[in-house]
């Protein structure tokens, strides 16, 4: 009965002590992640929210990457063909799809501005949370998603870009699901409807969301 009682005591505390473990590591990531959004300014230091929270909390793909960029006014300078290549090359992972051109279809520039970003905020996680968890960005994808934009058929793109054709879907619906998202932003929040990429995002939207994709299973 001793024995048992004692097997049972030490059990109990390894269970305490995991809980304990658990609930610290929870608060510390909470912590962490508040002190990001209060350095990008989506909160103060009482963790109240301030106006571009009304952005980031629209958004559930690469939320912070995308309301960096809607803040800053990137959309705002692109057509609704590079919108779209660069949407769908958004919180895709860098390592899973290889095509035969990364930047074919985006200026360079537009590259270069969505890469800082997202860099910004892979060196704040790093700095607050000790790892990186967002902003992916896969650039492979984004010829293929260009050409859907420009309404050429699927088996053609799968061939041109080498890519199969549910991983090109795939994309796609990911990238719809985010201009749907977009589509909520400069509607909805204040300011955002008078801009310009209140117009391309909608154009983006219509020319991506063919009628095609619901005729493959998720």
């Amino acid at each position: 009965l001793d024995r048992s009682s004692a097997a049972s005591d030490v059990y109990k505390r390894q269970i305490e002590e995991r809980i304990n473990f658990i609930e610290s590591y929870l608060v510390r990531e909470f912590e962490g992640k508040a002190r990001i959004l209060e350095e990008l300014g989506y909160i103060d230091s009482e963790w109240n929210a301030k106006f571009p929270s009304e952005v980031l909390r629209r958004l559930h793909i690469e939320e912070l990457l995308t309301s960096e960029l809607v803040l800053e006014g990137f959309f705002d300078q692109l057509d609704a063909l590079t919108l779209s290549a660069v949407i769908c090359s958004i919180g895709r992972d860098e390592d899973r799809l290889k095509g035969r051109s990364k930047t074919k279809v985006i200026p360079k520039s537009v590259v270069k501005e969505v890469e800082d970003v997202s860099n910004l905020i892979r060196e704040l996680e790093l700095k607050h949370l000790g790892y990186r968890e967002h902003g992916k960005i896969n650039w492979d994808i984004a010829e293929a998603a260009y050409l859907w934009a420009l309404g050429e058929d699927i088996h053609d793109i799968a061939r041109r870009t080498g890519f199969y054709e549910g991983d090109i879907i795939s994309a796609i619906r990911q990238g719809v699901d985010l201009l749907r998202q977009l589509k909520r932003v400069y509607s909805e929040v204040k300011g955002f409807k008078e801009t310009p990429a209140y117009d391309i995002v909608k154009e983006a939207y219509q020319l991506m969301d063919r009628s095609i994709l619901r005729e493959f299973s998720p």
